[in-house]
């Protein structure tokens, strides 16, 4: 035995008609600063108190620097012979 769903109506608001709705026209407060140019902004004005800044620096810093993960590196020793070596930051 199949089951069949029932439909569930609901109730249309004034754009039953299935005409499209203009979106409102809100352009006087909308910004193109991205959140990084805001945190760097607010980082460099000398007017703002330090403990904010301080905040903006370190909210924008994974946005600037990019985690290191590891390093692969070779190194001459003390009597000239070459040395390999890898590092990984310590895992939390």
């Amino acid at each position: 035995m199949t089951h069949r769903s029932k439909k569930v109506r609901v109730a249309r608001g004034s754009c039953a008609s299935g005409r499209a709705t203009k979106a409102p026209n809100n352009t006087e407060n909308v910004t193109t600063e991205s959140p990084l140019d805001y945190m760097l902004r607010v980082m460099r004005d000398p007017g703002t108190d330090d403990e904010r800044r301080d905040a903006m620096a370190k909210a924008a810093l994974p946005y600037m620097h990019a985690r290191l993960t590891s390093v692969d590196g070779q190194a001459l020793d003390n009597e000239g012979g070459p040395v390999s070596f890898t590092w990984k930051p310590p895992q939390k």
